[in-house]
C-alpha cells in the first residue's frame, strides 16, 4: 500500500512540477522530500490514533 501511495505521490509531484518547466531538479527533489516527510508523519500519527482508539485485546 505504501509503495503504491508513493508512486502516486511521485507522479503527481512530477506532473505538477512539469507544468512550470523552469524548476531545477534540486527544487523538485526538495519538494518530494518534504511530501515524503509529511506522509510519513501522517502515517505515524494515524497508527498512533488507531492504537489509542482500539480497545486492548485480552488473550
Amino acid at each position: 500500500m505504501e509503495t503504491l501511495q508513493n508512486q502516486v505521490l511521485y507522479k503527481i509531484i512530477n506532473d505538477t512540477c512539469d507544468k512550470y518547466g523552469n524548476m531545477r531538479e534540486d527544487q523538485i527533489q526538495d519538494i518530494t522530500e518534504a511530501v515524503e516527510r509529511c506522509v510519513a508523519e501522517c502515517a505515524k500519527e494515524t497508527r498512533k490514533l488507531i492504537d489509542d482508539c482500539q480497545p486492548a485485546k485480552l488473550l
